[in-house]
Protein backbone atom coordinates (compact mmCIF):
# COMPACT_ATOMS: atom_id res chain seq x y z
CA UNK A 1 0.00 0.00 0.00
CA UNK A 2 1.40 3.20 -1.19
CA UNK A 3 1.50 5.87 1.14
CA UNK A 4 0.33 9.78 -0.21
CA UNK A 5 1.35 12.87 0.62
CA UNK A 6 0.05 16.12 -0.11
CA UNK A 7 2.38 19.44 -0.99
CA UNK A 8 1.62 22.36 1.12
CA UNK A 9 2.03 25.05 -1.85
CA UNK A 10 1.22 29.04 -1.72
CA UNK A 11 0.69 31.62 -3.69
CA UNK A 12 0.63 35.24 -3.78
CA UNK A 13 -1.93 37.29 -4.10
CA UNK A 14 -0.55 40.72 -5.29
CA UNK A 15 -4.24 41.84 -7.20
CA UNK A 16 -2.48 42.14 -10.20
CA UNK A 17 -5.38 40.92 -12.46
CA UNK A 18 -8.04 42.88 -10.55
CA UNK A 19 -5.96 45.75 -11.41
CA UNK A 20 -5.73 45.07 -15.07
CA UNK A 21 -9.28 44.82 -15.18
CA UNK A 22 -9.60 48.12 -13.56
CA UNK A 23 -6.97 49.75 -15.77
CA UNK A 24 -8.90 48.36 -18.96
CA UNK A 25 -12.13 49.32 -17.45
CA UNK A 26 -11.37 53.14 -16.65
CA UNK A 27 -9.74 53.56 -19.87
CA UNK A 28 -13.15 53.67 -21.79
CA UNK A 29 -15.12 55.92 -19.71
CA UNK A 30 -15.70 59.28 -20.94
CA UNK A 31 -14.85 62.58 -18.71
CA UNK A 32 -18.10 63.30 -18.41
CA UNK A 33 -18.92 59.61 -16.72
CA UNK A 34 -15.31 60.15 -14.62
CA UNK A 35 -17.23 63.53 -13.00
CA UNK A 36 -20.26 61.96 -12.30
CA UNK A 37 -18.66 59.08 -10.64
CA UNK A 38 -16.66 61.54 -8.29
CA UNK A 39 -19.32 63.54 -7.68
CA UNK A 40 -21.79 60.73 -6.51
CA UNK A 41 -18.53 59.00 -5.40
CA UNK A 42 -19.07 60.03 -1.26
CA UNK A 43 -22.63 59.00 -1.58
CA UNK A 44 -22.21 55.31 -2.78
CA UNK A 45 -19.10 54.93 0.13
CA UNK A 46 -21.67 56.41 2.72
CA UNK A 47 -23.77 53.91 1.65
CA UNK A 48 -22.05 51.24 2.03
CA UNK A 49 -20.69 51.99 5.67
CA UNK A 50 -24.15 52.82 6.66
CA UNK A 51 -27.14 52.25 4.67
CA UNK A 52 -30.85 53.54 5.57
CA UNK A 53 -33.38 51.58 7.30
CA UNK A 54 -35.50 52.95 3.97
CA UNK A 55 -32.94 51.30 1.62
CA UNK A 56 -32.67 48.16 3.34
CA UNK A 57 -36.45 48.12 3.33
CA UNK A 58 -36.35 48.21 -0.77
CA UNK A 59 -33.31 45.86 -1.33
CA UNK A 60 -35.66 43.50 0.56
CA UNK A 61 -39.02 44.55 -0.99
CA UNK A 62 -37.04 43.84 -4.41
CA UNK A 63 -35.38 40.36 -3.50
CA UNK A 64 -38.92 39.52 -2.54
CA UNK A 65 -40.54 40.58 -5.53
CA UNK A 66 -38.01 38.02 -7.79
Amino acid sequence: MKTRYMMETSTIDNGSVEKDIKGNFMENITDLEKDFYKKISPNLDELIKSPSEETISRILDYSRSL
